[in-house]
């Protein structure tokens, strides 16, 4: 048995960050492929809910919320994966490439979902885990960014990141408004082959698939090689390399509380965002009634709202230097109270909420749980209006600034795997919540899911503001 006492090397905190001088092309060319990307997921979310509906009348609000979870394990499982690759092999290309072809895969099986005579769900489920699965590369272009970022312009790197990320949420909403139209089941433009609302978007997403794969064969610069590149005999052993790197990231206790700190963070965040992809469409056509087509269009409508929002909070944030002016840790401070504000303000209070709409066994459409005769609703306006605040105002903030903070604590070192567990705590809530979700809202209704979702941000706000002071160092 191999001991890592005797493999490990060690990690004295005399280790500095190696100022690098920033490319700005480089984090240019890493933006357009995560929006390329971004585009595809928002696109297909958007319609995944409603239409596994309309083709499979078995699928329940339970059905989608395990394969949501199901799926989000391939990502967690493949982000590391793809960390790995591009470590060991040195090359950010060609694992970027293997995650687009996967998607493109994806694409593929769910234009031709509808040739099953029955089970459809299940072939559904399988795409939403191969889309993840091509997202775990995702993990590669943010290792990028820090690596061809100094550390005084990180804040602002990550900033252009996640800009191109947001304005994706803009265009595939929009994307999926284009065709709203189109219903279903739509025009039939090729042999056993159909163009409608839910359809429509995935041949976008195979485009931006073939678009993604040309960029980062062209433009994308592979970074010269590292020099200590092996971990000697435990390169074969995945846990005592992510023990290994963890320990060389935590020079000292502090920064391994900070780096677990962030951790907590970024999946309180993840908790919120999943809940709403997760549930929206479930409450829109439950709890307001409202039909299929409405439920998508309402959503596409709001997403569009959220990326204009985000992008105009991003640009703000960017070129009025925010990130340089105030510290990234009172910012960060600012995102998590405006979503404790939208908690607040979107649950049902008395002066505002209405009843649930009753069940239409006609439209499908309605409540029908136990809890419906005491359940309530907040007015549709404010539900949605408070999502895109706190979507578009309150996650740009977030996203940006935890980014750039713990991408500053760990320092010099290639950053590869560490940002790939960053990705997989962050896939730890992705699995839990849309089984935690789905179900807590089938079970109690709309005001449990709030309280329980409330609660666990005030619980993270106030460890934020426990270690306040010791992220001073590592925000702007």
């Amino acid at each position: 048995m191999i001991e890592l006492e005797d493999t490990l090397p060690t990690i004295t905190d005399a280790e500095q960050e190696e100022e690098v001088r920033t490319d700005w092309k480089g984090i240019l060319v890493a933006s357009v492929i995560i929006f390329l990307a971004a585009v595809e997921n928002a696109i297909v979310g958007i319609g995944e809910f409603p239409y596994m509906q309309e083709i499979d009348k078995e699928s329940t609000n339970e059905f989608f919320g395990y394969a949501m979870s199901v799926s989000r394990v391939t990502q967690a499982i493949s982000a590391l994966v793809f960390a790995m690759i591009c470590r060991t092999r040195q090359s950010y290309r060609s694992p970027l490439i293997v995650g687009r072809l996967i998607a493109l895969l994806a694409c593929i099986l769910y234009l031709n979902v509808e040739h099953l005579k029955g089970g459809r769900r299940y072939l559904m489920a399988v795409c939403y885990s191969l889309f993840c699965t091509a997202s775990g590369s995702n993990v590669i272009i943010r290792s990028y960014v820090s690596a061809v970022s100094s550390h005084s312009d990180r804040s602002d790197a990550f900033s252009l990141f996640n800009g191109a990320y947001m304005l994706a949420t803009v265009i595939g909403p929009m994307a999926q408004m284009m065709f709203s139209s189109v219903k279903y089941p739509g025009v039939e433009f090729l042999p056993d082959m159909k163009f409608h609302i839910y359809s429509a978007p995935i041949w976008i997403a195979a485009v931006t698939n073939f678009i993604s794969i040309a960029v980062i064969k062209l433009y994308l610069r592979e970074l010269p090689r590292r020099g200590d590149t092996s971990f000697g005999k435990i390169e074969k052993l995945s846990i005592s390399i992510i023990f290994f790197m963890f320990q060389k990231a935590s020079r000292t206790r502090l920064q391994c509380s900070l780096i677990l700190v962030c951790f907590g963070q970024k999946m309180l965040q993840t908790l919120s965002v999943v809940t709403l992809y997760t549930i929206v469409a479930m409450i829109l056509k439950t709890s307001f009634g409202w039909t299929n087509a409405e439920a998508t269009v309402a959503i596409s409508k709001t997403m569009t709202a959220v990326g204009v929002l985000a992008i105009v909070t991003i640009f703000v944030y960017l070129f009025a230097g925010f990130g340089r002016k105030f510290s990234e840790r009172y910012i960060y401070l600012l995102g998590l109270a405006v979503f404790v504000g939208f908690y607040l303000i979107s649950y049902p209070w008395e002066m505002t909420r209405s009843p649930v709409a009753v069940y239409n066994a006609t439209a499908a459409t309605g409540c029908k749980f136990s809890w419906c005769p005491s359940s309530h609703v907040p007015p549709a306006s404010l539900f949605l209006v408070s999502i895109v605040v706190a979507m578009g105002f309150g996650l740009p903030l977030l996203s940006i600034t935890l980014d750039s903070m713990y991408s500053k604590i760990l320092g010099a070192m290639d950053q590869n795997l560490m940002q790939g567990i960053f990705v997989v705590a962050d896939n730890i809530i992705h699995i839990i919540t849309p089984i935690y979700s789905a179900d807590v809202y089938t079970w109690f209704g709309f005001e449990m899911v709030w309280i329980s979702n409330g609660l666990a941000t005030v619980i993270g706000t106030i460890v934020w503001m426990i270690f306040l002071s010791e992220f001073s160092k590592y925000s702007s």
